[in-house]
């Protein structure tokens, strides 16, 4: 890697699938207009020329027929989740399954990777390993007729488990999240170091890579928040300024720099693309100075 930084930019794709025990349509509205959403991040990352990994929910590739079938040979208890959810979505089907969204990614002149973001974004330490094991293997069938090479998970939720089950699974790159200075409490304490971590812009931490274990691994540095709850208040020159401090931190000590963050939560502001708008300019600015390569999830950690 030399002197030069690594920028690495990654995705949650998971629609209703990621919040709809936590408040569903009526709390997110803004999933009904995901398509264009999608359309609208494409663009922005077709200007400044930055390759991503979307890590999709398996199901979202899926017909609702479909889905039904493969849901079938899982537990009760994993089949109790996805009801919660198809119900949760009523007669609005394309809030859960819209293979559109993946075609027009694989189909971007970028050749952005396509990874998984678990078959139904079903938490991983909810599950037992018998589930673990079909999830992994049904997300990367469903997701598998748009990429040559589904390479990349990205646990639900960031919470790692089954990793074992994981080391047998197509996949050979998963997604971590790295230590931060708040990481040692637990309850409101960690809420409010994240809290003031953010409002302080505190520099993120490097990510690092493992490329020696089965699973490989790459960490995470910092997630680009929605404007919505307590989050609003932190103003968009501040995460601005976290992101440029982080990206700093990489081209100076020749690390990696992983930015990742919900699409769909794009939709909610204009002020969240403003802010990524920005973050990427900066970042194509230091790769025509050569400061900064970037590159997918797998070309990091992979070449």
């Amino acid at each position: 890697m030399g002197t030069t930084g690594v920028f690495v930019l990654s995705f949650d794709c998971e629609m209703l699938w990621g919040c709809h025990h936590i408040g569903g349509l009526a709390a997110f509205p803004y999933l009904r207009d995901c398509r264009a959403t999608y359309r609208r991040l494409l663009d922005v990352l077709r200007r400044y020329e930055i390759p991503a990994t979307f890590a999709f929910v398996g199901g979202i590739a899926l017909s609702p027929e479909e889905f039904d079938r493969r849901v079938a040979e899982f537990s009760p208890a994993y089949r109790a989740w996805t009801s919660r959810a198809r119900d949760a979505a009523g007669s609005l089907s394309s809030v859960l399954f819209d293979p559109s969204l993946i075609e027009a990614v694989a189909r971007d002149p970028l050749q952005h990777e396509i990874g998984a973001h678990g078959f139904t974004h079903r938490c991983f330490t909810d599950m037992r390993a018998s589930d673990a094991e079909r999830d992994f293997a049904a997300a990367a069938a469903a997701l598998r007729p748009y990429s040559a090479r589904i390479t990349s998970f990205v646990f639900p939720e960031n919470r790692c488990a089954h990793i074992d089950v994981l080391a047998k699974s197509p996949f050979t790159l998963y997604r971590s999240s790295e230590r931060r200075w708040y990481s040692g409490y637990a309850g409101p304490y960690a809420r409010l170091g994240h809290y003031v971590d953010q409002a302080l812009a505190v520099t993120p931490p490097l990510a690092t890579i493992d490329r020696h274990q089965r699973p490989a691994v790459i960490s995470d540095s910092l997630m680009l928040f929605t404007h919505r709850g307590v989050r609003k208040f932190i103003p968009g020159a501040v995460r601005r300024k976290k992101a440029q401090r982080g990206l700093d931190d990489a081209i100076r000590r020749g690390g990696v720099f992983h930015l990742w963050m919900h699409p769909w939560e794009l939709g909610h502001t204009p002020k969240s693309f403003d802010v990524l708008d920005s973050i990427l300019a900066t970042v194509a600015i230091a790769r025509a100075a050569g400061q900064i390569d970037v590159r997918t999830m797998a070309q990091a950690a992979f070449g």
